[in-house]
This record gives structure tokens, sequence and C-alpha cells, in this order.
């Protein structure tokens, strides 16, 4: 879709890169993370029909498998409004159309808390035509197609699984449904290729391939990889200058499906060097109350100074560079990470 001869992931990429934007970083949206939840991760399951090689769970850590008590998702989502919380991101380490209530997950959201966004990130491989159908009807947000590679051989090396060609296919199919009237809505798509795992020939064949079905609604997603705290080595990284404070740490929280709140969701939560990032377990204490608590609280000091020998999963991880750098060290930093064609 074009827009005064400009493309929508032009106009988006330049919005973010503005000076505008920078000044709105560092003047309001620096001391809103600081004070604020402004979006939160929900582990619906740790099941996954997929083993992917750069995921902890393809690695067999913690491979696990169950799905969290429909009754205390329903106890997540209010304690996270309470919080502040202006997102719920249904993703975890597992496959969200494998819970078999996520449509009454995503009904309770819009029923009972309508100012908050819904999202959620898939493999594709349920994605059929009645899942796509109930997905576009279901007032979610944003969804983000986890397709990676544009090639069956690639495909199945990094994924561990000979099914390209069915999401590739369920893909086109739920693009053809969610822009079968030809205008905007909901859910917003993103159709992702990983950065790191693709040459940039490959990410340009991809988006040429999918430029003919994104229509009104969609946009190729170039999503970079991280090593989840250190867990899965990533190859050919970008180093993007002297390392900042990590946003993902004060605004990018999940809630696993046993109840383990974590400070962060870039890093795997089963593994035991994670332990400095696991704030407690919301059976036994809020969200508000440890997110005031004094292991959040000086997290947060350690990372705003840059002290991460102080925290061993953090100090391994290369998840801060994906996001801009809005803090004390130089909130002007260029935009990094995810970019849309």
């Amino acid at each position: 879709m074009k827009m005064d001869g400009v493309s929508r992931a032009a106009m988006k990429n330049r919005l973010k890169h503005s000076s505008a934007y920078r000044l709105y970083r560092f003047l309001l949206l620096r001391r809103r993370l600081l004070t604020t939840q402004e979006a939160i991760a929900i582990e619906l399951t740790d099941r996954c029909n997929l083993r992917c090689g750069y995921c902890p769970k393809g690695n067999n850590i913690r491979v696990g498998g169950g799905d969290m008590d429909f009754g205390f998702f329903k106890t997540v989502v209010a304690q996270a409004s309470h919080l502040g919380a202006k997102q719920v991101a249904l993703v975890g380490f597992g496959e969200p159309l494998l819970y078999p209530y996520l449509f009454e997950a995503i009904s309770h959201i819009r029923s009972n808390y309508p100012a908050m966004r819904t999202c959620l990130t898939t493999n594709g491989v349920l994605l059929d035509d009645a899942m796509s159908r109930k997905l576009i009807e279901s007032g979610l947000d944003q969804i983000t197609i986890s397709i990676n590679f544009n090639s069956n051989a690639k495909y199945a090396l990094n994924n561990r699984a000979k099914v390209f060609e069915r999401v590739v296919e369920n893909a086109i199919q739920f693009l053809r449904l969610l822009n079968s009237e030809n205008r905007l809505r909901k859910p917003q798509t993103y159709i992702q290729i990983l950065e790191n795992l693709n040459t940039p020939s490959e990410i340009i064949e991809f988006k040429n391939f999918w430029r003919p079905h994104l229509g009104p609604n969609a946009l190729v997603q170039v999503q970079p990889l991280v090593n989840w705290g250190g867990l899965v080595r990533i190859e050919n990284r970008r180093e993007e200058g002297a390392r900042y404070p990590c946003s993902h740490l004060l605004s990018g929280w999940i809630v696993t499906k046993d109840g383990k709140a974590l400070a962060c969701c870039m890093v795997f939560p089963y593994n035991s060097a994670s332990n400095e990032l696991i704030l407690g377990n919301i059976r036994d204490n809020s969200l508000e109350q440890l997110g005031h608590g004094a292991k959040a609280t000086c997290l947060r000091l350690n990372n705003m100074n840059c002290e991460y020998e102080k925290m061993p999963t953090c100090n391994k991880c290369d998840a801060y560079w994906t996001a801009p750098n809005i803090y004390i060290r130089n909130p002007f930093y260029p935009l990094v990470g995810t970019r849309w064609l």
C-alpha cells in the first residue's frame, strides 16, 4: 500500500528515525518506562510443535510442556492491567495456537480491558482456514507469522521440520482473508524473516515473494535474533557501538505458564542461570508488589549503571541492541533492531 508515493513500511521506519521521535524518547518515553509497565508477555503454553535450532527449547533446554490455567490467566491479565500494561503479548516459549482457550483469552481481554492491545506470534503450522477466520474475527490487534526463511531446505535445516510449504500456504490464505475487503482492518500482520540466519539477498528475495500478498494490512518484518541470555550461539551478530542500558529489562516482562514473573522476556525462564531475573511467583505476590520490590529496584539500578557484572544473565545477553538506547548514556542513539519492508 502507498501513501502519497511512500510505502507504509518506509513511513514507519522514517518516523522512528526522526528527530521528533528521538526527542519524544528522551523527554517522555524514558520517564514512563521507569515508572510504568508498558507491555507484558503472558506464556499461555510452553508446548511447541517445532524444535527450532535457534531456540533454547530446540536444544533440549527444559523442553517441558503444559498450559496456563485459564482462571489463572484472568488473574495475570487483571494484575497486568493494574500495573499499567497497555499491551499484552500472548507469547512465550510455546506455540500459542496450541492453547485450548486461546480465543477465550483474547475475548476476555477485549471484553474487560478494551484499551489493552493484544498480539501474538505464531509459527503458522496450525494457521489453517478455520483458525485464520477465527483470529481475524477475534479482535486481535496484531499477529506475527514467523516464516523466517524463503526455501524449504533452509527452513528444514533450521526449524527441523518439513512443513515450509504448509506454513507459506497458510500465511498466504490468512492474508487473502484479511485483505479480502481491501481495507484497513485488524489484526496488523507481520510476515517475519530472521535477519541473522539469512543473507541480505535472501531477505530481498523474501520481500519480493511476499509483496504481492501483503495488501493494506501486512508488512514484512526483519527480526534480529538474540542469544537468550547466552544459551544459543548467534553467528554474525551486528555490533552497534558501546553497550547501553537495556529497555527490555524495564518494559519486557513475562509471566510464565506456572506464574513466574521475569523482569525480561528475552531470556529463557527455565535456566538456573537466569535466577536473578526471576522476581518471584505471582501466586505468592502480585505483579505490582514484585515490580516495586527490592529485587526489581536493584535490577533497574544495575541496568541504568551498566553494572552487568552483577547480572550474570544480562552480562551474556545481546538483546539490548535490538531496542533503542533511550537512557542516560546516549538518548539520541539511532534506532536498531526490528525493521519493516
